[in-house]
């Protein structure tokens, strides 16, 4: 949408567009099936098991990545709550 912010034609073109797009096919729909798989059978204990397997350098990693995805998370739960 950013792409459309100073055409008011192309926003709302971009809208229609959306609108009438199935909701399989939408973005929204998209991050909360990817969410539904990734936490389908999530199980803190295995991740307990697992993590002192994990090499420190990938860890690290795997953290940051974390911390972002919560970010982004909180964002997509703040602007359900408009």
């Amino acid at each position: 949408m950013k792409a459309y912010s100073k055409d008011a034609a192309g926003v709302q073109s971009a809208l229609e567009t959306l609108r009438d797009l199935p909701l399989e096919k939408r973005y929204t729909w998209r991050v909360f099936s990817a969410l539904k798989w990734a936490f389908a059978d999530f199980d803190d204990e295995c991740v307990r098991l697992d993590l002192p397997h994990i090499p420190e350098p990938k860890r690290a990693q795997m953290v940051t990545e974390l911390e972002i995805r919560l970010q982004q998370l909180v964002m997509l739960m703040k602007v359900f709550k408009e």
